[in-house]
């Protein structure tokens, strides 16, 4: 992420150990600092979110593409009609 300059990343819970390596060998490199923030994993019964898996499916041409309504993302489901509220 930081060579990238990703602004922010977020993650699962199972990496929190992992941020203060992660902070550490980005300070001993003079490296930008990217800020992480984790979260619990979401479980959704009949529903694939692994994003291997995901990826497959767009190159495949399963589907559409990632805003596809059928694709549990963000744009998938603002196209399947769900806003922000």
């Amino acid at each position: 992420d930081s060579l990238e300059k990703i602004d922010y990343s977020i993650c699962t819970l199972e990496f929190e150990a992992r941020r203060e390596p992660y902070y550490w060998i980005l300070w001993a490199l003079d490296l930008y600092r990217p800020k992480v923030y984790e979260m619990s994993r979401l479980n959704l019964e009949y529903t694939v979110l692994s994003k291997r898996k995901l990826i497959c499916l767009v190159d495949d041409k399963h589907v559409r593409g990632w805003d596809d309504p059928r694709m549990p993302t963000v744009s998938g489901l603002r196209r399947r009609g769900y806003n922000a509220k």
